[in-house]
């Protein structure tokens, strides 16, 4: 008899688990990659009617799924010179609010940059598009699914969750960098941010990389209990924050920030990099993964950074053994 309970309630425990389970659509990541990288958004260059209409699409899937905006709009405007030309371009933010009194008041941050790098007309007059399906039309769409699938289960986040697609990544992290200086939210308050930059060649590469998780004071065994669930093999590259995507001014202010990808394998910054050529069902195991690391961060009791991270911080955002030779 107690052996026959001890089955039935081990049955429930596993039901209980396979129920918690969120599934992100593959065909719905493959739908905003198709029109995110199609030839008439011309690559979703910085400070372009393509790129707004990119950031356009963007904000009408969070108002969609009911996810609120900071301030009057989803789409926060920014200033940058190249030369004497000023370009505008266009953060797309939304937010989702946890539900424990105290830590809603603490924000993760989940980010990918929509713009690409646009076009050029060749020798013979024709216009060769750069349509960045991987780059980064996979982050993105992996950012907006995420952003359904968190709001349909906002009762399980206790701190806040700051969706937010990023205008001139391309052009030098410009829309992070700003985004931080802007008064939308309070940045002291972001906890950790990730962005989540190229996740759509996980087929070819074999991993999903997940850059920066010791910079988390326990980050590695939250990694660890988190990917238990999952059968993506995972690549950890430790402590150090990348300033390669746009993590990299969020740990410049001291923000702990992850770098997630599948690898730079592909056409990168090449016309090929087309929406056919991506590997949706990896974007979907990528994404499920994520969604469960985003709970489990959202519910620790701490989230502080490193010593390393701290340090680096502190020396205007540069490693100490590296300060005196900078």
């Amino acid at each position: 008899m107690k052996k026959y309970l001890i089955t039935i309630s081990l049955f429930l425990i596993s039901s209980v688990a396979i129920l918690a389970q969120v599934n992100i659509s593959a065909d719905s990541l493959k739908k905003h990659v198709y029109i995110l990288a199609s030839d008439s958004l011309e690559g979703r260059g910085l400070s372009t009617y393509s790129g707004m209409k990119a950031a356009q699409y963007i904000a009408g899937n969070f108002e969609e799924f009911g996810i609120e905006t900071i301030g009057d709009s989803y789409l926060h405007p920014f200033n940058t010179y190249v030369n004497t030309t000023n370009l505008v371009g266009h953060n797309v933010i939304g937010l989702i609010e946890g539900s424990d009194p105290v830590l809603k008041e603490e924000y993760i941050v989940l980010g990918a940059h929509y713009d690409h790098v646009s076009f050029y007309y060749n020798s013979k007059g024709e216009k060769i598009i750069f349509n960045g399906a991987d780059d980064n039309a996979s982050g993105t769409s992996g950012v907006i699914e995420l952003g359904r699938a968190l709001k349909e289960n906002s009762h399980l986040l206790k701190r806040s969750i700051i969706l937010i697609a990023f205008d001139g990544e391309e052009s030098g992290l410009i829309g992070s960098t700003k985004v931080l200086k802007q008064d939308f939210f309070p940045s002291k308050q972001i906890k950790l941010m990730m962005s989540i930059d190229m996740i759509g060649r996980y087929a070819e590469s074999q991993h999903c990389m997940i850059g920066a998780m010791a910079s988390v004071n326990g980050g590695n065994e939250i990694l660890e209990e988190v990917a238990k669930n999952h059968e993506i093999k995972i690549k950890n590259t430790g402590k150090k924050v990348s300033n390669r995507t746009d993590s990299g001014p969020f740990g410049d202010f001291g923000i702990l920030a992850l770098y997630i990808s599948s690898g730079i394998v592909g056409p990168y910054h090449k016309p090929q990099d087309d929406a056919e050529t991506i590997d949706y069902n990896g974007m979907k195991e990528i994404s499920e993964l994520l969604f469960d690391l985003t709970i489990k961060l959202a519910e620790q009791e701490k989230l502080e950074p490193s010593k390393y991270l701290v340090a680096q911080t502190k020396n205007g955002g540069v490693p100490r053994l590296r300060y005196g030779l900078k």
